[in-house]
């Protein structure tokens, strides 16, 4: 029978409990408890857990990545729209300007909006070089929507700062299994090196070891009396940055 029962934990607080076990380990100052292939497996499940709960933080950047990259799309979209319905405009400089600006949007055409995550974040980058060229930088402003190129620009650089996070430890994470799947193998490893540490303490009788197993034992017990009815999910929350608001529903034509 299993001394740490760990069906209950999340598994962020097994995770917890594990990286608390280690800890308390190589603070009892026993270098007989550092070694040994019981303790070096509990080590390893323990490395191979910390990486699966980063494969699911990886499958929750992709669902954000996917949001930032949707936002921007009807932004964009919105941006194009309000810009061919000023080409109409009654009001002359606003036609001009609107004139100017919208060959920018179609010239581009569907890749915009319609291309590929990745590729698109390349041509909406060469978008925005574009319309930092003085001339539309002044188009922009003279009919009021440079908060337009903005949000498009802080969308852009959320999407590539989140981009390269993801993807700087993409090799490993690939390889390894779900932090669901890796469960019993790190609640089999607590428990095999909890009962050699008693069992140790058992036999040799020495204090420090009978303390040891004390202290993981608390340990285990304060993750426990930690349970709370809130679900603790792996992955982060997804947030969605907030849009300007679209000044006309019409769209391009």
């Amino acid at each position: 029978m299993r001394n740490f029962s760990t069906s209950k934990l999340t598994i962020r607080k097994l995770s917890t409990l594990s990286i608390n076990l280690i800890g308390a380990v190589r603070k009892s100052g026993i270098p007989e408890a550092q070694q040994g292939a019981i303790y070096e497996e509990l080590v390893n499940q323990d490395a191979l857990f910390t990486l699966a709960i980063a494969r699911s933080r990886y499958s929750s950047q992709n669902q954000s990545l996917t949001a930032i990259s949707a936002e921007r799309s009807r932004i964009i979209s919105g941006f194009k729209g309000i810009v061919y319905n000023l080409t109409k405009s009654p009001i002359q400089a606003e036609r001009d300007a609107a004139n100017l600006l919208y060959p920018v949007f179609t010239s581009f055409g569907r890749s915009l909006t319609k291309t590929i995550i990745s590729e698109q974040t390349g041509v909406i980058n060469t978008f925005l070089a574009k319309l930092r060229e003085q001339k539309y930088t002044d188009a922009l402003n003279a009919i009021n929507l440079s908060s337009w190129k903005s949000k498009v620009e802080e969308l852009q650089q959320s999407f590539v700062d989140q981009y390269v996070d993801r993807d700087s430890d993409q090799k490993d994470i690939n390889v390894t299994k779900s932090a669901t799947g890796m469960r019993e193998g790190v609640t089999d490893a607590i428990n095999n090196y909890y009962d050699w540490v008693k069992a140790t303490a058992i036999v040799n009788k020495q204090e420090s070891w009978k303390n040891l197993a004390e202290t993981l034992m608390q340990n285990y017990n304060n993750a426990v009396s930690s349970i709370s009815t809130n679900t603790d999910n792996t992955s982060s929350t997804d947030s969605s940055s907030s849009a300007p608001k679209s000044e006309t529903d019409s769209t391009a034509k």
